[in-house]
C-alpha cells in the first residue's frame, strides 16, 4: 500500500513539473462549491460570485444586489501521501442599474500551488452589461503569473462570454476562455477552451422557493468533455447539488463525480462540495459569499 501511495505522490508531481506546457490552464476549471457541485455544467447559469471563472456575461445577473464579495477555497486530488493540490478564489464587484442597462464590474484572483514545487495566478478584470431583457455579455482581462522552481513567467489573456435567458426558465451560454490563447513567458502557450451551455429551471410547487435546476456544458479543449448537474432549492435556503463530468477524449481521461451542499441565510451563502476523480483522488471545497 505504502509503494502504491508513493507511486501516486510522484506521478501527481511529475504532473505539476510538466505543467510548464499547460499549467495555467488548471483555471479553465473554474472555481466555486456550487458549479463544481454540478459538475461544472455552469455555463449558462453563472450568476454567483465565481462568475467570472465560468462565464463573464454572468456578472449582471447576481442580483438583487448592489455589490458583492465571496471567496472559495479547495483541495484538490488528494490521494495517498500526496495532500493535494491548494487552490484559492476571491472575488467581488458590484452591479449598476436595476433596468436596462444594466452594467456590472468586478476584480478576481485565483491561485493555485503545489509548496514550493509550483504556484500559479491568475488577476481578472471583468466587464458584463445586459443589452435586452434576455441577453448579456461579458469580457475578462487577465494577467497570468507562474512560478516554476524559482522562475517567474507572465502573460495576458482575454475571455469573453454571451448569456441568453428566456421568461420559461431557459438559458444558454456561451463563452470563450483565452480565445486567441495566451502565452505565459516564453515556454507556455495557454490554449482556448470553449464551451457551450444550457439550463433549464423549473418550479416545483405553487408557492415560491422550490426549484430544480439541470444543466449541462459541451466543452471543446484538448479533453473534450460533457458536464451534467442538478441543483434542487428548498425553501430558497438549502441547495442540493450533484454532477458529473465526462471524459470524449484522449484515453486515461476520468469521469468526475460531484456533490454538494449550501445554505442562504439572508445576503450570506455558504456552500461545500465533494469531487471524486477516480486514481486522481478526491478534492474539497468550501465557499462564501455576501450579497449587499
Amino acid at each position: 500500500m505504502k509503494t502504491v501511495r508513493t507511486a501516486v505522490t510522484l506521478t501527481l508531481l511529475f504532473a505539476l513539473a510538466a505543467f510548464a506546457c499547460q499549467g495555467a490552464m488548471v483555471f479553465h476549471n473554474g472555481h466555486g462549491a456550487r458549479a463544481l457541485a454540478m459538475g461544472g455544467a455552469f455555463t449558462a447559469i453563472a450568476d454567483d460570485f465565481s462568475a467570472a471563472m465560468w462565464n463573464p456575461a454572468g456578472l449582471v445577473l447576481i442580483q438583487p444586489s448592489f455589490a458583492w464579495i465571496g471567496g472559495a477555497t479547495a483541495n484538490l486530488y488528494g490521494a495517498g501521501d500526496f495532500e493535494g493540490i491548494g487552490y484559492q478564489y476571491m472575488a467581488g464587484g458590484m452591479v449598476l442599474g436595476d433596468m436596462e442597462p444594466v452594467i456590472a464590474g468586478g476584480a478576481s484572483y485565483a491561485y493555485a500551488d503545489a509548496g514550493m514545487l509550483y504556484r500559479t495566478g491568475v488577476f481578472a478584470m471583468t466587464g458584463s452589461f445586459a443589452f435586452a431583457t434576455w441577453a448579456c455579455a461579458g469580457v475578462s482581462v487577465k494577467y497570468y503569473s507562474e512560478t516554476i522552481g524559482g522562475d517567474t513567467e507572465t502573460g495576458i489573456g482575454a475571455d469573453v462570454g454571451l448569456l441568453w435567458v428566456s421568461d420559461f426558465g431557459w438559458r444558454v451560454g456561451v463563452v470563450a476562455f483565452d480565445m486567441l490563447g495566451t502565452t505565459v513567458g516564453e515556454n507556455q502557450f495557454v490554449d482556448p477552451v470553449f464551451k457551450l451551455g444550457a439550463a433549464y429551471t423549473i418550479g416545483l410547487v405553487d408557492s415560491d422557493g422550490y426549484e430544480l435546476t439541470l444543466s449541462g456544458d459541451f466543452e471543446v479543449s484538448q479533453s473534450d468533455r460533457l458536464h451534467g448537474g442538478a441543483e434542487l432549492v428548498l425553501l430558497d435556503v438549502i441547495a442540493l447539488r450533484c454532477g458529473a463530468s465526462i471524459p470524449l477524449g484522449r484515453d486515461g481521461d476520468v469521469t468526475m463525480l460531484s456533490g454538494g451542499v449550501g445554505i442562504t441565510i439572508g445576503g450570506l451563502t455558504i456552500d461545500a462540495a465533494y469531487i471524486h476523480d477516480g486514481p486522481l483522488g478526491q478534492s474539497w471545497i468550501l465557499a462564501a459569499a455576501w450579497l449587499f
